[in-house]
């Protein structure tokens, strides 16, 4: 605990023994599988967003409306 305070004001950030100490007892218990797949799941979908946000759009895209079904 005293390096992560030592490097904390070294970086000038205001923090003290109790903020640490919270940190650390939240981040005590193992995650489950379930929440290792979802932030699994979560990263692979904001990379994929990125990758999509990043390619340009085809011209035939551009020129069409989208249709709304009724």
């Amino acid at each position: 605990m005293d390096e992560i305070l030592t490097t904390a004001r070294d970086l000038e950030l205001e923090v003290n023994e109790d903020d640490i100490e919270e940190l650390i007892m939240g981040h005590e218990d193992e995650l489950t599988t379930e929440q290792l797949q979802e932030m699994k799941n979560t990263k692979k979908h904001s990379e994929m967003c990125l990758l999509l946000n990043k390619r340009k759009p085809k011209e035939d895209q551009c020129r069409h409306m989208p249709l709304k079904i009724f």
